[in-house]
């Protein structure tokens, strides 16, 4: 017959305790429950579990195994529990947030390694994709968070959409790039230029050529293309080559010098960038703290972005 796992557990604190008394008051019973509990549990392993004529109470082998059962029982359950909280409290769990591969190169890298130092025991997996594969991701559940440029998703009345900030395009180069010297760059000086451009089902593709053709250029030399963002990104700091890319997305390497904006004003105003959830309000408390991070961190780049470009960014 089997063993019931409470009476294993039972048999663990009896032993702890050392006496009948002590394991009752521990485990809020009373000795007479525990008497039957132990001759149950005898009559069904068919051996004793204590030695009939010493005292204290002395565990046969037996005894002594079978307790050690119950303590891995017990042990797993205050596990459980304490897991259990951790998951309410937002402290635990796994989250699947994904983004396109520049959002993902240093601005989500940046926010979630924040977010490891006070969430470290919640499993952050970061998926870089291009936006339409992103959204039918979430829409097929294997995503729990996206965040993109929103626009380009269709009317979904099983998502959620919180709208952070509307990026901008910029022209980007090498710190010490010739044109970045100069005071005012000509159309002139962007049509004869060299280009590292974007992959073809990449959104930035069309983007580029959308801003460059604003600003009257129509024919790139585009010499260098990628769909990785680590190559691209390096191929401009390493030639003098030109790209354009979302401020959001770059922000931190010109912060810190690594990369240059040239001083060209954009009239593209680039795209919403937003935070997007399933609507059926299934949300973990660590999904929810992550959400908030995020939506924190980026709108806290505002300020540094304006002054890069000195133009407003906003929620509205």
């Amino acid at each position: 017959m089997k063993l019931d796992p409470r009476h294993l557990v039972q048999l663990a604190a009896i032993l702890d305790s050392g006496t009948l008394r002590q394991a009752a008051e521990r485990l809020g019973t009373t000795q007479p429950a525990l008497s039957r509990t132990i001759a149950m549990m005898e009559e069904r392993v068919g051996t004793p579990l204590f030695e009939r004529s010493r005292r204290p109470l002395t565990p046969t082998d037996t005894g002594l195994e079978l307790a050690a059962f119950g303590r891995t029982i017990q042990g797993a359950v205050e596990r459980a529990d304490m897991v259990s909280q951790q998951i309410t409290a937002g402290e635990y769990g796994s989250i699947r947030l994904g983004a396109p591969p520049f959002f993902c190169d240093q601005l989500l890298s940046r926010i979630v390694g924040k977010f490891a130092l006070t969430h470290p025991q919640v499993r952050v997996v970061l998926h870089a994709d291009y936006f339409p594969a992103l959204v039918k991701e979430i829409l097929n559940h294997k995503l729990d968070i996206v965040m993109g440029p929103f626009e380009l998703l269709e009317r979904q009345s099983t998502l959620d959409v919180e709208r952070l900030i509307q990026n901008r395009n910029v022209i980007i180069c090498r710190p010490g790039h010739r044109l970045a010297r100069q005071k005012k760059v000509t159309t002139a000086d962007l049509a004869a230029a060299t280009w590292v451009g974007h992959a073809r089902e990449s959104m930035l593709s069309a983007d580029m050529k959308s801003t460059l053709a604003d600003l009257g250029v129509d024919q790139l030399n585009i010499v260098f293309e990628s769909n990785s963002a680590g190559a691209l990104l390096t191929m401009v700091q390493d030639s003098d080559c030109l790209s354009v890319l979302p401020l959001l997305s770059v922000v931190h390497r010109i912060e810190a010098g690594e990369l240059m904006p040239l001083p060209v004003v954009t009239t593209n105003r680039g795209r919403w960038t937003g935070i997007i959830t399933p609507a059926d309000g299934g949300q973990s408390a660590a999904m929810l703290a992550l959400r908030k991070v995020l939506a924190r961190d980026i709108i806290a780049v505002v300020p540094l972005m304006n002054k890069i470009v000195g133009q407003p960014h906003s929620r509205e």
